[in-house]
């Protein structure tokens, strides 16, 4: 059974009772003249009115005493499931299309909740008993697949003798999981429900199985991202804002990557204040609700600088570590790390394209494996240098060079033992496999040596720019308590290749990583969303295909995350054609494939999210929303796919020029303009603004990756 995170436990279990209490008008209950403040359903009653589930009797009067019709149950029901319309011809005989419970008598029907008597009819205006409440009540339980297991000794009560054979098992369950408690030793099968009564179990059924209203505003999250790029701050922003969740981080300067020839931060430094950023966190605690947190950043000045720091003392990585660790006993604090690429930077400490090469293709050598009592850090390091035969690895790169980075690599592999060695305590750890090779090199042992440390709350799999926006993602799921089900559909036949020269997976095992990481279960039809995935090597019919699939899952209404992994074999024009976005969650075209499935997926999964609990929707959720959705078009296919070459002049006027003069941003700006988003499982909208790109910069000066916000314009008059 998966362990439950400790986004549960400590200090955020009182975070999560309090977003079970709706905010706004909720914040004071309805008071009636009948219901004392000292009547024991006072609370019962007050929080069913505030839910939604129950309204008075009057504007005055709630009626507690007054039994409860089979009518009213179902109408909570109803409520409780979020009064989703069903369409259907059958109906009861007794219910007139124009009863005020009508359409929760259609409901029931449809999902099996009820079945009406012998003859057909509802009796909609009969009290209802406590056995058939319970087994209603049961009903809807397996409708919204909850667990059912629970059941108890029913021959305690006095008045077993009463209850009829077919509400045994319902009553079972229902004493079992504690939503009928008895009086005086009696569970009165046969009598009616009071309102009273029937609110204090509606009340019990949401805070067992989480039904309860939802609202993430209100929430802060601490975030320290992997360094400046648009992947790590602005996109997780929108992904945060998108939630109704405010994410806190730290001041740019103090986490940014500054490449050579780049002027430094303020402090002088060209990479991340690790001292500072550790001061940020511990004065930012009581402000922040959970923190999310790069450990490349923290512990190394971000990834950059992560492949070259090389000290012996790591007294202040473990004082950090420690203080993390004692951190995750008050907050859940998510933290992600990698294992360190096969080579150092371009452009970063005077090292160039021909180091990057030299070293990629040192680390590309297979070492010898090591495998059980082998297999320790000692020898890991030890085997760096040597191939799989055992042979020196000849290599024309400075000794002093291959030194750093082989102490660089040893450095990053001690810490993440350490942090696995406490790893229980925090929420979750990502790994994530930095730049790789499908196939045996210096990261092999690491990889493995790390893998067999993971606890039940780690993983470890393929990607590294997408890890801060997954760990968002896991944080909100968690945070909703819900485990998504997601299906996939591949396009093009590769799925079971390794779809980048960096992956160590292929591509099926790579997104199923990413799914199981991100909280999500993989079912083969009909789950919550379905993934679509173009991969590599894809034929021009199975391109079309891929999109075709798109626009047809939108008309159906099939809420869906598009994922482009070919690598940018698909014409950019033919998908801005395609675009359609009233069920589209997410989308990403960006980077490698691990890159592209961790941004399409934490975007997607994160809205699908959002539209099924958030009870307190905003429109500026949407619209952040709708900020990433015009960032990842314009991106990743105007830009990746058509400009980024040209690209020369890296200044912000440069940029601008050269993204605004594409005629493809302009389609794609004209495609998005006036599309209809889904805001609600009732079919309300939300028509996307024209949007206008305002702040260009290259935060590492180079086009592989440039930054601009998305602005959206006041409607015309």
């Amino acid at each position: 059974m998966r362990r439950k995170m400790r986004i549960l436990a400590a200090a955020l279990c009182c975070l999560l009772l309090l977003q079970m209490i709706p905010v706004g008008s909720a914040a004071e209950p309805r008071l009636f003249s009948d219901v004392s403040e000292s009547a024991w359903y006072y609370e019962s009653v007050s929080e069913a009115v505030e839910r939604g589930l129950m309204n008075g009797t009057s504007q005055t009067t709630f009626s507690p005493e007054k039994t409860t019709t089979r009518a009213m149950l179902l109408t909570i029901l109803y409520r409780m499931d979020g009064q989703k319309s069903v369409e259907t011809d059958i109906s009861f005989p007794d219910v007139a299309k124009d009863a005020w419970y009508a359409e929760a008598a259609a409901w029931g029907l449809y999902h099996g909740i009820v079945l009406g008597f012998e003859d057909g009819s509802f009796r909609p205006e009969e009290i209802i008993t406590r056995e058939q409440a319970a087994l209603i009540l049961l009903r809807y339980a397996n409708y919204r697949e909850f667990d059912v297991s629970a059941s108890a000794d029913l021959t305690a009560f006095g008045d077993t003798a009463q209850i009829s054979p077919w509400a045994e098992e319902a009553l079972s369950w229902a004493v079992g999981c504690g939503i009928f408690r008895g009086s005086d030793g009696l569970l009165e099968p046969l009598d009616g429900t009071t309102r009273a009564q029937i609110a204090a179990i509606a009340c019990r059924f949401c805070y067992l199985f989480r039904v309860e209203r939802f609202c993430a505003h209100g929430v802060t999250v601490g975030y320290l991202p992997l360094d400046n790029r648009p992947v790590n701050n602005l996109r997780p922003k929108w992904l945060a804002e998108s939630c109704g969740i405010r994410l806190l981080m730290p001041d740019e300067t103090l986490y940014a990557t500054r490449l050579d020839g780049q002027t430094p931060n303020p402090n002088g430094m060209t990479h991340g204040d690790r001292a500072a950023l550790l001061q940020w966190i511990k004065e930012n605690e009581e402000s922040c609700d959970a923190f999310v947190i790069s450990l490349d950043q923290l512990l190394s000045g971000g990834l950059v600088s992560s492949r070259s720091l090389r000290d012996d003392d790591l007294s202040f990585e473990y004082a950090a570590m420690d203080y993390l660790a004692e951190l995750s006993t008050r907050k859940p604090v998510y933290v992600f790390d990698t294992v360190m690429r096969l080579a150092t930077t371009v452009n970063y400490q005077e090292l160039g394209e021909e180091e990057y090469d030299l070293f990629r293709s040192y680390g590309t050598v297979a070492r010898a494996p090591l495998t059980g009592d082998e297999l320790t850090i000692e020898n890991i390091v030890k085997g760096y240098r040597y191939d799989e035969n055992g042979e020196l690895i000849p290599t024309s790169l400075d000794e002093e060079l291959l030194q750093n980075y082989l102490l660089a690599r040893e450095r990053k592999l001690r810490m993440a033992y350490r942090m696995l060695k406490n790893s229980a305590q925090f929420a979750f750890y990502f790994i994530g496999i930095d730049d790789s090779v499908p196939q045996e090199s210096i990261q092999t042992n690491e990889i493995a040596y790390l893998r067999g440390r993971l606890g039940e709350n780690a993983q470890l799999f393929t990607g590294t720019d997408e890890l801060g926006i997954m760990l968002l993602t896991r944080a909100y799921l968690d945070l909703c308590q819900w485990t998504p089900t997601l299906s996939v559909r591949y396009f093009g036949g590769k799925e079971d290749g390794f779809a980048d020269s960096f992956d160590v997976t292929t591509l099926r095992e790579s997104l199923g990583q990413h799914i199981a990481a991100l909280g999500c279960q993989e079912v083969e039809t009909d789950g919550d969303a379905e993934v679509l995935v173009l991969t590599r090597g894809s034929s021009e019919a199975e391109k079309t295909e891929f999109l075709q699939a798109w626009m047809e899952n939108d008309a159906a209404g099939r809420a869906t995350i598009v994922i482009d992994a070919s690598g940018g074999q698909r014409d950019p024009a033919s998908t801005v054609a395609a675009i359609s976005l009233k069920h589209l969650l997410g989308y990403s075209a960006w980077g490698t494939a691990a890159n592209a499935i961790g941004i399409g997926l934490s975007v997607g999964v994160s809205r699908l999210a959002w539209l099924t609990w958030e009870d307190e929707k905003q429109e500026a959720d949407t619209e952040a929303f709708a900020k990433e959705l015009v960032f990842a078009f314009v991106k990743d296919l105007a830009y990746c796919r058509r400009c980024r070459e040209q690209l020369t002049d890296l200044t912000p006027e440069g940029i601008e020029q050269c993204l605004l003069q594409e005629p493809l941003t302009a389609s794609i700006l004209d495609t998005l303009t006036g599309q209809e988003l889904t805001v609600s499982n009732k079919g309300e909208t939300y028509t996307m603004p024209r949007a206008t790109l305002t702040g260009f910069s290259a935060p590492l000066a180079r086009n592989y990756e440039i930054a601009f916000s998305p602005d959206f314009l006041p409607p015309e008059e």
